[in-house]
């Protein structure tokens, strides 16, 4: 596939060379960023330390003596090695790969959030659970009541994990949740801002300084075994002599699945692998990955979320844009500096994205990526691969000749010139046509995408399909007197530019 080999040479070019990536024990490649990076300082994250107080912080288990001190700090504090944080496997896990918990935006009621959920009775078994003091709950009932609260979810799907894995001594867990309980209100003090999200750090103090995750050895120790036995009991097989990594073709001592490459790429579907679902070494033959292979790829990921991700064009919808070199990322030094430049930036920080992909030679393709997240699973529209940027030229020189026909564009209104602007408008134009209803808009938003692999693709819209539908709303919308005074000229020239543009892209 071109699309994990694009993804692949990606984080190469991240590594620098293939030298640099030949140790696998690297974990660098499996980090992520607890939190995204916000341009705007006012909606930027916010953690909340928590100093604990050890033996000795270079031990490989960490005896707890308390805690010093919390305090908070402006995200992100320092890079992603020393966060350690890697995202769940799942939602329903019991572990974390690091002492990283994320609290999200701050609530009206902070205390009742983080352990006032349920009846006297219930919190109050809940408060002796987390202390210590009683070891499981009496009844499912209460469980129900109080499985809502932050210090619960804290205890049992974080916490308890290092102490059963030896980073933390016996104990550790219950005298860490008796200061949090004690403190409560300092912690809601701190988690004060509904504009921000913030994250729960648990690090080491240092004589004063605080240590990272990353920067204390029990905790990179734990990090490394779940990896490790995640890796293992989801999808890592020792596997014989004659089993080749289906991305680089070499031979494989040790086979991934594909399902630990992308969260989309699941087993569990009712038809996939008929009759060898609980076959042991069946999902390893699907397409086996070599550990160098998903640590590269795991890197090409992370550089696409931070530079190539675009999820401003349809809101809740992301648009992932993968380059990908004609002649491999082993001639990147011998490609234009513009090039070399524009993969290394990205299109994130560009008001005109998909112009800026269309600004690039054509010594590269790209691959667009259609996906929306719902919770923890991801959900995949579309997958457009090989588009040359001179096809996006063509599409932004018919737009513009479009325009100047149909659309009075002011010099202020600069994107709507812009193929980020077409495709914008092709999408706004859609949903005005679709009902009340969410499904309604939802299936707008389908066939917003459907023309977009259309358009991307090279391939012919169906452009009679697109002008029934206005056709068959118009009565609807020209029976708003409302709708006609205030938008129906504006709307119904746009379709129109519309209209012609796509007749004009089917006969390019």
């Amino acid at each position: 596939m071109g699309f994990i080999h694009a993804v692949r040479d990606l984080g190469l070019m991240v590594k620098g060379t293939a030298k640099d990536v030949s140790k696998d024990n690297d974990i660098s490649s499996y980090l992520q960023l607890p939190l995204p990076v916000m341009a705007d300082a006012k909606k930027s994250g916010r953690e909340i330390r928590i100093w604990l107080s050890v033996d000795d912080k270079d031990a490989d288990v960490l005896k707890v003596l308390g805690i010093a001190k919390i305090d908070l700090v402006e995200y992100p504090r320092v890079e992603k090695e020393k966060y350690l944080y890697r995202e769940p496997v799942g939602s329903n896990t019991s572990w974390k790969f690091s002492p990283v918990y994320k609290l999200g935006t701050a609530m009206s009621d902070g205390q009742k959030e983080l352990m006032g959920k349920g009846g006297e009775a219930a919190r109050q078994e809940m408060l002796a659970w987390l202390r210590g003091t009683q070891p499981g709950f009496l009844s499912k009932q209460v469980t129900k009541e109080i499985k809502d609260n932050r210090y619960l979810k804290l205890k049992n799907a974080m916490l308890d994990a290092f102490e059963e894995e030896k980073a933390f001594t016996p104990g550790a867990v219950n005298t860490i949740m008796q200061y949090l309980i004690d403190r409560v209100d300092d912690i809601v003090s701190l988690w004060s801002d509904r504009k921000r999200s913030y994250i729960l750090i648990f690090g080491v103090n240092d004589n004063g300084r605080f240590l990272y995750p990353g920067e204390v050895a029990a905790f990179r120790r734990y990090f490394e075994k779940k990896l490790s036995d995640h890796m293992v009991a989801g999808g890592v097989a020792k596997v014989d002599k004659t089993c080749f990594c289906a991305v680089c073709g070499g031979q494989a001592a040790a086979a991934i699945t594909v399902d630990k490459l992308f969260t989309f790429a699941t087993f569990d579907k009712p038809g996939f692998l008929p009759g060898a679902r609980d076959i042991p070494g069946s999902k390893e033959k699907v397409y086996p990955v070599c550990q160098h292979c998903f640590s590269l790829v795991c890197d090409g990921k992370e550089k696409i979320k931070e530079s190539f991700r675009d999820s401003q064009t349809v809101a809740g919808l992301h648009i992932d844009v993968v380059p990908e070199l004609l002649f491999g990322i082993a001639n990147l030094k011998k490609i234009a500096d513009k090039t070399e430049e524009f993969l290394h930036k990205g299109i994130k920080t560009e008001e005109k994205r998909f112009n800026k992909l269309a600004e690039q030679g054509d010594g590269l393709v790209y691959h667009f990526f259609f996906w929306e997240q719902n919770q923890r699973q991801e959900r995949v529209h579309l997958l457009v691969e090989d588009v040359p940027p001179s096809r996006l030229r063509k599409l932004l020189k018919l737009w513009q000749e479009t325009i100047n026909v149909h659309l009075s564009v002011n010099e202020d209104d600069r994107e709507t010139g812009a193929l980020d602007g077409l495709f914008k408008l092709l999408y706004r134009v859609l949903l005005s046509l679709a009902g009340k209803r969410d499904e309604d808009k939802k299936i707008m938003r389908d066939k917003w995408v459907q023309t977009m692999g259309k358009l991307l693709g090279g391939q012919q819209v169906d452009v009679y399909c697109l002008k029934t539908l206005m056709v068959s709303r118009f009565p609807g919308l020209f029976a708003d007197r409302d709708w006609v005074k205030r938008f129906g000229r504006h709307e119904v020239k746009n379709m129109v530019a519309l209209v012609d543009f796509l007749t004009k892209a089917n006969g390019r």
